[in-house]
């Protein structure tokens, strides 16, 4: 990312000043490292790695962490695994990893081409951090590169949960707004830290992660300690040789979780073909062909199997209830509303499940844009164009993203314009835009931003891509996913893999620094463009280390003066040089030191608990935890009343909660209030399995089990009940289970992936476990998840006989999941032959379920919207800037809702005014249905109001919307709009490119807005528009003015715009 080189000489002039202003004496950096740099394990690890290094080496820091590191450093290990954790062992300082709280432990280990990753999750004092993910890539004994973040050795963070289980997910069904919704997987203590997931500052939290399944899929994380929801994402994304080929498709879905694994719908067909009486059903015959050519645009261009790359059936609902089109993770599978099939979007939908079964990108923030980002470029492989949503069947030919130009659909196109929202998640379906444009700009090329890229082509863009998606960490932000591209182009492009070359390589990192990620190399010699210096060699570039001449990766800044630490000599910056200061990092100008101990009362720890004194709520007693339950300002530990009620520890019945009445109604000497059992004496308080209900009030005091589900109401529960047997083990042998429940209810039992619980630290990447049930039940659905209630496989066959399989990922527990339709008998039971095995994928049974009885005929070729045959062609055409045809109106015009001028009028295009064309009319005379300026929307205007440039030969034909039913001529509006307020908010250049933002709240009774510069018009904007970027006036003072118009008449304001730019 950031090659550590020397630069230029900066001007004396230049140098004395910025040398004043950091306090250094007038001298060049020192080969000799300074005392400082010396003591800092950091930079001394930092240098280890760069000795031993067999190439230069490469990092990036992101708060004090390196993001990435790439080079080839030699691993010592019996295995990747060793070898892999060896290497992040010996350099656990650089990763400021060496506090003994945390640990790392394997997620997945994958093989790809010639190299193998390991992808390492963290965890802090054995709870897992969520997001922590960073994956070591290596070949033999050699490591290449490791991309991801780590929470960093500095946390410290009191891991006593005061929410319980039923209080989180109380908190995420309140959040969520809906009283009824339903908890799956496993409510699971986790760690949480923002800056893991986002160019955040750290702050970890101790959270509670819950998954809510029904009737809206989300994750939720609840702080254990508040209650409040620190962070959620939804578990739904949405985009806007044929032998092992299978799918179904069906024509509804029900809104819930349970639906889709009960619910079939109507049958429509298989891989074979379709019904007979679907043939003439556009979106069945459509859905068919797009259907299949993903599965084997995936099957033959990287030999993928399905999503999962096992051969799991693709299902597919039509006609549901979803805004557009969804991809949900909770029950693998895909859903379209009526208007969003197309073959680009069946083909994203589909990719969202390649990407959940592999990195598992987390569908917020950039990780989640990226998650898009891929979507869409596999969508446009096998669409064959640039543009996304254009060929839906009934969608009118309107494509809702441009990957070749984003701002087209006001989506931003480099890093400078990311769109900073909480909105969509983060901005992930805007935020796409940018990684989408590096996509364009290494298939096809171009100018950009200031560096022209030669295409290298759709084939190697797109296996990049797939190998790149596939191999990130769940929290891949833009910068990891550019420096994994450009370090797997550089290792392709030495070998010859996929047919790169080092000139290839060097056009994917030209592309990404185009869209300002990261460096770029313009004349492709090997060494990046010195846009920037690095005097001290610490991988920080000059224009932001806090230390310019002394090395501090970490960049740590105590008293955030802009000065880091290392060569700050008033680190608190309180007056006191470090040398002579008894509390350097605490400001304590009276250097006040009571017990004489050299060190400052401010920052002394007295009682020895790793809190200062002058933050320690029991400052003589020690109490690392900081606990004070009733937030009075005094610990614990050294309280005489940790509640409010006032009544002392030592005779309240209720010491951590406020009881004033004191009342005990069994008598047991533990108040009502905090007794856990307050109706049955218990004062030893007993829990023994942890769940929360006390021993003498629980249905199975010795297997947790929340909420006491108790089918056949014996008063054992279900999880302990010995009328069910569940005694599955992965030894290959047949054993009968039987399983009760009642119409409704969803049973879920614990899946043993190991003999005697006692598995390896990690799988290979081949193992796979495989369930074969015999179960005559044909009313209840059976399915596998994960404990954060995702599907692990699912057999959609209500048939005899069922086969899951799944590859277990390490972290992961996994649940058999017996859902009973509504006809299922009271009081019955599931009997099942069954048998487990666990191993080598190619060595695990795997027969074949019948499916639903049908003669599938092949649907015809089918055209979509925009006349495109469905049939894949895996090479997107470029989508030329020049031969764009445009329309250039001759007068003042109206542009219509449909090609005719008993249409309405949507907007009035003023003489002079170019719009692009998107489709035309389909009979003389001619209407253009074009682009409105600004805008996502299309309107139509008349062929004989101006002239065309640029060719026609390929514009689609949309169809004419219903005439509308006439109306009486309108009545002018009778009032002229109030004046719309404008605001010049800011200027910024970029390159050679100067922009002025304008912008306005938007006023009633208007029809539309006209943009002035010095009295000139440049912009006509339609109705509802507030805002519009000048991007074309010289570097001068401009005077702009908006005016608001109706039929009535006109108001504006103006305002200046002064000269000068705003970086």
């Amino acid at each position: 990312m950031f090659r550590s080189h020397l630069g230029l000489k900066f001007a004396l002039i230049s140098l004395l000043i910025l040398l004043s202003a950091c306090n250094f004496p007038l001298a060049e950096k020192s080969a000799t490292p300074t005392v400082e740099e010396v003591l800092d394990p950091q930079v001394v690890a930092l240098r280890q790695l760069e000795s031993v290094s067999e190439t230069p080496p490469d990092l990036y820091f992101q708060n004090g962490f390196p993001r990435f590191i790439s080079g080839s450093f030699r691993a010592e290990g019996t295995n990747v695994v060793e070898r892999a954790r060896n290497f992040l062992n010996t350099y656990q300082d650089l990763y400021r990893i060496s506090n003994p709280d945390l640990g790392l432990a394997v997620r997945r280990v994958s093989e790809a081409e010639s190299e193998t990753d390991v992808v390492f999750y963290q965890t802090y004092k054995g709870i897992e951090v969520f997001g922590s993910d960073i994956v070591v890539t290596l070949a033999g004994d050699r490591i290449y590169s490791t991309v991801g973040a780590l929470l960093n050795g500095d946390l410290a963070l009191d891991t006593t949960a005061f929410l319980s289980i039923p209080q989180a997910e109380e908190s995420a069904v309140t959040d969520l707004g809906l009283p009824n919704a339903l908890v799956a997987g496993t409510t699971t203590l986790m760690i949480f830290d923002p800056s893991l997931l986002a160019d955040a500052p750290p702050e970890a939290y101790l959270v509670w992660r819950v998954t809510i399944s029904d009737p809206a899929p989300w994750q939720f994380f609840v702080d254990a300690q508040s209650g409040l929801v620190v962070f959620k994402y939804p578990l739904t994304q949405d985009g806007a040789g044929l032998t092992d080929y299978d799918f179904e498709e069906f024509d509804a879905l029900g809104g819930g979780y349970l639906d889709c694994y009960l619910f079939s719908g109507d049958h429509i067909g298989d891989e074979s073909g379709l019904e007979r009486r679907w043939l003439s059903h556009p979106e069945a015959a459509a859905i068919w062909w797009y259907a299949r050519n993903t599965y084997q645009f995936f099957h033959d261009t990287f030999g993928r199997h399905s999503y999962d790359n096992d051969d799991s059936q693709l299902e597919v609902f039509i006609r549901g209830g979803v805004d557009n089109a969804h991809w949900i993770s909770i029950c693998n599978l895909a859903v379209f509303k009526v208007g969003w099939v197309g073959q680009d979007v069946v083909t994203h939908e589909f990719t969202h499940g390649v990407i959940n079964s592999t990195s598992g990108l987390v569908y917020a923030n950039q990780s989640g844009a990226l998650n898009e980002s891929y979507a869409d470029v596999m969508g446009a492989l096998v669409d064959g164009n640039w543009s996304v949503g254009e060929g839906r069947i009934g969608g009118g030919g309107v494509a809702f993203r441009d990957m070749s130009n984003p701002p087209v659909f006001l989506d931003p196109d480099r890093m400078s314009n990311i769109s900073m929202t909480a909105e969509d998640n983060g901005g992930v379906h805007t935020n796409s835009g940018i990684t989408n444009k590096a996509a364009y700009l290494i298939a096809v090329g171009g100018a950009f931003n200031g560096r022209t890229i030669t295409g290298i082509g759709t084939g190697k863009m797109g296996a990049l891509f797939y190998a790149t998606m596939t191999r990130l960490g769940s929290s891949a932000q833009f910068i990891d996913a550019r420096n994994a591209s450009v370090r797997l182009a550089d290792s392709w492009g030495s070998s010859g893999t996929n047919g790169f070359t080092p000139l290839d390589a060097c056009q994917v990192q030209n592309a990404y620094a185009a869209v300002e990620l990261g460096e770029g190399d313009n004349d492709c010699d090997g060494t990046d463009d010195a846009t920037d210096t690095d005097d001290d060699l610490d991988y920080i570039p000059d224009s932001r280390d806090n230390c310019q001449f002394m090395a501090n990766p970490g960049q740590l800044d105590t008293d955030r003066d802009g000065m880091g630490d290392a060569c700050d000599n008033d680190n608190d910056n309180d007056g006191i040089l470090n040398p002579t200061d008894n509390c350097q990092f605490v400001v304590n100008p009276e250097q006040l030191d009571r017990d004489g101990d050299g060190i400052g009362d401010i920052c002394d720890d007295e009682d020895g608990d790793g809190v200062l004194d002058y933050r320690d709520n029991c400052p003589g007693v020690a109490n690392s935890n900081q606990r004070d339950n009733d937030w009075d300002g005094f610990g614990d530990a050294c309280d005489a009343s940790d509640d409010t009620d006032g009544i002392p520890d030592a005779t309240d019945n209720c010491p951590l909660l406020a009881n004033l009445d004191q009342a005990d109604r069994d008598g047991d000497g533990i108040g009502d209030y905090c007794d856990n059992s307050p109706d049955v004496s218990n004062p030893d308080q007993a829990d023994t399995d942890g769940d929360l209900i006390a021993d003498v009030s629980d249905n199975c005091p010795l297997v947790v089990n929340y909420y006491q589900q108790d089918v056949d109401r014996d008063g054992l529960g279900d999880h302990c009940d010995g009328s069910d047997e569940f005694s599955l083990l992965p030894d290959g042998l047949l054993a009968d289970i039987r399983i009760g429940g009642r119409a409704g209810q969803l049973r879920t039992l614990p899946i043993p992936l190991c003999l005697a619980g006692k598995c390896p630290d990690w799988f290979p990447p081949d193992h796979l476990v495989s369930i074969v049930l015999t179960c005559p039940a044909p009313d209840v659905g059976i399915w596998i998840t994960d404990d954060t209630g995702k599907s692990a496989d699912r057999s959609p066959y209500m048939g005899d006989l069922r086969v899951l399989r799944f590859y277990p990922a390490g972290g992961r527990s996994y649940f058999l999941n017996f859902a009973f339709g509504q006809d299922f008998p009271e009081g019955g039971q599931v009997s099942c032959s069954a048998s487990m095995s666990s191993g080598p994928a190619d060595e695990q049974p795997n027969p074949t379920p019948d499916g639903p009885t049908s003669t599938p005929l092949s649907p015809p070729s089918l055209q979509d919207e925009s006349g495109i045959v469905a049939t894949p062609t895996y090479t997107p055409t470029p989508t030329p800037s020049v031969s764009t045809p445009t329309f250039k109106v001759s007068k003042d015009v109206f542009c219509r809702n449909g090609p005719g001028t008993a249409y309405g009028v949507v907007f009035t295009l003023s003489q002079g005014q170019t719009v692009q064309i998107d489709g035309r009319n389909q009979n003389e005379p001619r209407w253009w249905w074009i682009l409105l300026p600004g805008s996502k929307s299309h309107c139509w205007v008349s062929g004989s109001t101006g002239t065309t440039s640029g060719t026609l030969d390929n514009v689609i034909v949309v169809k004419a919307p219903a005439l509308p039913t006439p109306t009486p001529s309108p009545i002018p509006t009778s009032a002229v709009p109030s004046s719309p307020v404008l605001n010049v908010s800011n200027q910024t250049c970029n390159g050679s490119i100067y922009i002025v933002h304008l912008s306005w709240k938007d006023v009633a009774n208007e029809n539309g807005y006209k943009v002035y510069r010095d009295g000139a018009l440049i912009a006509t904007l339609g109705s509802g528009a507030t805002s519009y970027d000048d991007t074309s006036p010289n570097y001068q003072s401009h005077t702009y003015r908006v005016e608001a118009y109706n039929a009535a008449g006109a108001a504006s304001s103006s305002m200046k715009a002064s000269e000068g730019c705003v970086y």
